[in-house]
């Protein structure tokens, strides 16, 4: 359903929503997991400081799979609601981040400014066209 919308959309509604699934996407992820004995969960997330996991929402310790990087989770039997979150734990980190966001919100008004003045510019060029046919 998401994928039909995303093909019918204009190029500028397409735009935003694929940037606001990606922030989604890289701030959070959450889980529901069953499972009859003990396992450990692999999540396809390369583990920085910055992750934090919840189970059951406690907070929980994350290993890295050796070789990969990627997030490991040690789970009991049972169903459990996991989330993983990119948290910034100080000041330095948080305006980073910040600014980080600022930056890609600065891009993408740029790349929506470039794309407006385009079709402006194209515009006005096929009206130049066509009054220079008619007469």
């Amino acid at each position: 359903m998401q994928r039909a919308s995303l093909e019918n959309a204009s190029y500028l509604k397409r735009a935003a929503l694929l940037c606001a699934i990606w922030l989604l996407l890289v701030e959070s992820r959450e889980f529901i997991v069953e499972c009859e004995e003990p396992v450990r969960a692999r999540i396809e997330t390369y583990h920085y400081p910055n992750w934090v996991a919840r189970l059951d929402g406690r907070e929980i310790k994350i290993d890295d799979e050796p070789g990969t990087g990627l997030m490991l989770i040690d789970l009991s039997a049972g169903t459990h609601g996991i989330t993983v979150t990119f948290e910034p734990r100080n000041q330095i980190e948080t305006w980073a981040h910040r600014l980080s966001l600022l930056t890609w919100g600065l891009f993408a008004g740029w790349i929506i400014r470039k794309y407006l003045y385009a079709m402006i510019r194209h515009r006005r060029i096929g009206r130049a066209i066509a009054g220079s046919t008619a007469t």
